[in-house]
């Protein structure tokens, strides 16, 4: 999904919700041709984010200046929670460790 059409949708007057379900691993992405494959790039244009991954994915939610609602996956969230490991895990420290850079799609 690119920017400009979630923009389009939003002109419409239509509410447009994101509903992620694995942004413990794949917010981000990777960078290809300097944006971000994953929610992180698009986020922002969403009227609401809905983040069942783990409680603290709204922070990188907050980070990119989009609005989220994290809904834990199932009915009991200590049954279902994610379970970080190092080759998944990616927080806003670790974001910050990496550098990310903020992608503006505004001219």
């Amino acid at each position: 999904m690119y920017p400009q059409t979630i923009e389009k949708i939003n002109s419409l007057g239509i509410i447009t919700i994101n509903f992620s379900f694995d942004d413990p691993h794949r917010f981000w992405g990777t960078k290809k041709g300097g944006v971000w494959t994953g929610a992180a790039s698009i986020a922002s244009k969403y009227d609401l984010n809905i983040t069942c991954g783990d409680p603290n994915d709204e922070i990188k939610y907050s980070f990119v200046g989009a609005r989220s609602l994290y809904i834990p996956p199932g009915g009991n969230y200590e049954r279902f929670k994610f379970s970080a490991s190092k080759k998944n895990t990616t927080s806003l420290s670790s974001a910050k460790n990496m550098e990310i850079e903020k992608t503006s799609y505004h001219s």
